[in-house]
């Protein structure tokens, strides 16, 4: 759900990063543009599909371990509300037919208006990460063909440009960190107190309620670790293009910023995650679940 909220907070900034991410009138469209658009699509797509039968199994679910759960309040001499969608605190020890019916479709509804847009707008980092991996590529190519004139003057005006291509895409990618940081922050935090909890309550019992809302963590997580990763392999990757192309025959000028490019191509740009956890990526995935 805070996600959902974050975004909502910051939907005018997600505006404009895909305007300036979308914005090919200096650089050209990259090549492959629009397959990934229509991949991007397919994926939230398929994001929606999946959560709208688990959260009626899960929902069903609830309502069928009723019987079960008011047994272990007897035997236990516990007092949890029965048959409730999310863990629930309520001040009565028993409630009224019609007060349940109302707070169990109240939260259902919540789960189907909040669940599948957390899961799409946890995939939205992902789609504009593989525009900017897209971006990188078209740069590798422009790198590549920089240096095939004989002429200095043309090289040099051709990796001027590269310059301020592979600029552009780091500003970008920073605006796109930015907007992971705050919309998605919290999710990275609670992820891992959520599946530590509900794992070892797996462990303890194969519970079916706590391993379908762990799968679920777990596949957000890696949605946006996932992208960190493509991000930070796919920028790492531009220093051997550069290394490749004929630089060391340019003349002492250009071989100085060529120097300055290949520093800047060994750091790798990333994906914000909270302060405590570094960047996202596989390391992150992997902490986290």
């Amino acid at each position: 759900m805070s996600v959902s909220i974050n975004f909502s907070i910051y939907h005018g900034s997600w505006s404009r990063f895909f305007n300036n991410l979308l914005n090919f009138g200096q650089f050209g469209e990259p090549p492959g543009y629009k397959k990934i658009v229509k991949r991007g699509n397919m994926i939230s797509l398929v994001c929606i599909i999946y959560t709208f039968p688990g959260m009626l199994w899960y929902c069903l679910l609830s309502y069928m371990q009723v019987p079960h759960c008011k047994e272990m309040n007897v035997k236990m001499g516990l007092n949890e509300p029965c048959g409730m969608i999310n863990p629930t605190w309520l001040p009565v020890k028993e409630m009224e037919k019609s007060h349940f019916k109302l707070v169990y479709i109240f939260q259902a509804v919540g789960i189907f208006v909040y669940l599948p847009s957390t899961l799409v707008i946890s995939s939205i980092p992902l789609e504009a990460v593989e525009i900017i991996v897209a971006r990188l590529n078209h740069l590798k190519g422009l790198f590549r063909d920089a240096f095939k004139s004989e002429d200095p003057k043309i090289c040099s005006k051709q990796l001027s440009y590269c310059i301020r291509y592979h600029q552009d895409i780091i500003k970008v990618s920073q605006e796109l960190s930015g907007l992971v940081k705050p919309t998605m922050g919290s999710l990275f935090l609670t992820a891992a107190i959520v599946i530590g909890s509900l794992g070892s309550q797996i462990l303890k019992a194969s519970t079916p309620k706590a391993i379908s809302f762990i799968m679920g963590y777990i596949l957000t997580v890696f949605i946006g670790c996932h992208a960190g990763q493509r991000l930070i392999d796919e920028s790492l990757d531009l220093a051997k293009y550069v290394y490749d192309t004929r630089w060391y025959e340019m003349e002492p000028k250009v071989r100085k910023d060529i120097v300055f490019i290949l520093k800047r191509c060994q750091k790798p740009i990333t994906l914000g995650a909270p302060p405590s956890m570094g960047s996202a990526g596989y390391l992150l995935f992997f902490i986290v679940s």
